[in-house]
C-alpha cells in the first residue's frame, strides 16, 4: 500500500476538560486519517484528526463530519465547539492556540459544565396558522421554566416561524421534551420539530486568530 507523504495540519472540532480517554468512534473530515486524537495543554484538551495543509470545503459531507464527532464527544464530555474550519500546521500550533486561549476556553468550560443544546423549530400547517407567529415569544417565555437560556435565530424555508435554540442542565433533558409536548398540545395549528443534543454553539463565541493553511 502506498504510503501518503502529504503534509498533515491538524483539524480542529472543540475543547475539553482533560480527563479520561475520549470515546468518539467516527470519522473525521477526512477519511484517509479517521482517528479522532487529543492535543493537552495543561487541564485542557482540543479534540481534533488529522487533515491536509489546505483549507477544509463547506460541504455538506465536511459539516455533517464536523457536527458528528462533537456529538459523539458530548456523549461523557463537556464540548465548547470550535467554529467549522479551524485548523493548525501542527501539534505546537494547536498547543499554542490552547495556551494563548486559555482563559476564555477555561471559562467556557465552566460555564457550559452539565449543558446541552437544543434545537426547536416551528411550522405553520398550510396557511391555517397565518399569524401565530405572534406566539414566539409566549412560546420562549413557557420553555423558559424547563432551560436555562435560549437565542432566536432568523427562520428559513417555507412556513417556519420559530427557529430558536434552547440551554439545558443534562439532567433536564426529560423535563424539557415534556415542556415540548405541553407547547405542541398547547398550539395544534403549529409543527414543531426538536433537534439535538448539541454542543452549546448558540451560548459560546470564543474568537481565535489563526493562520490559514497555505
Amino acid at each position: 500500500m502506498k504510503k501518503n507523504t502529504q503534509a498533515q495540519g491538524f483539524y480542529i472540532y472543540g475543547i475539553v476538560r482533560a480527563g479520561a480517554p475520549l470515546h468518539a468512534d467516527c470519522c473525521g473530515v477526512d477519511k484517509r486519517w479517521p482517528r479522532i486524537e487529543e492535543i493537552r495543554s495543561d487541564d485542557i484538551c482540543a479534540v481534533v484528526s488529522r487533515v491536509p495543509r489546505e483549507p477544509i470545503a463547506a460541504t455538506r459531507e465536511h459539516l455533517l463530519a464536523h457536527e458528528r464527532v462533537n456529538r459523539a464527544v458530548l456523549a461523557d464530555r463537556t464540548v465548547i465547539p470550535m467554529a467549522f474550519g479551524t485548523q493548525c500546521r501542527s501539534r505546537e500550533d494547536v498547543a499554542q492556540v490552547l495556551r494563548s486561549g486559555y482563559d476564555a476556553f477555561s471559562e467556557a468550560l465552566e460555564q457550559m459544565n452539565g449543558k446541552l443544546e437544543f434545537g426547536l423549530q416551528g411550522y405553520r400547517h398550510g396557511d391555517t396558522a397565518a399569524g401565530t407567529d405572534r406566539a414566539v415569544p409566549e412560546i420562549l417565555r413557557q420553555l423558559g421554566d424547563v432551560s436555562l437560556a435560549s437565542r432566536l435565530n432568523a427562520p428559513f424555508g417555507p412556513g417556519m416561524v420559530m427557529n430558536a435554540a434552547f440551554l439545558v442542565q443534562r439532567s433536564g433533558e426529560a423535563g424539557f421534551d415534556h415542556g415540548v409536548r405541553e407547547i405542541s398540545q398547547r398550539y395544534p395549528d403549529l409543527m414543531f420539530k426538536r433537534s439535538g443534543p448539541w454542543p452549546p454553539y448558540n451560548f459560546v463565541r470564543i474568537r481565535l486568530q489563526l493562520e490559514r493553511p497555505s
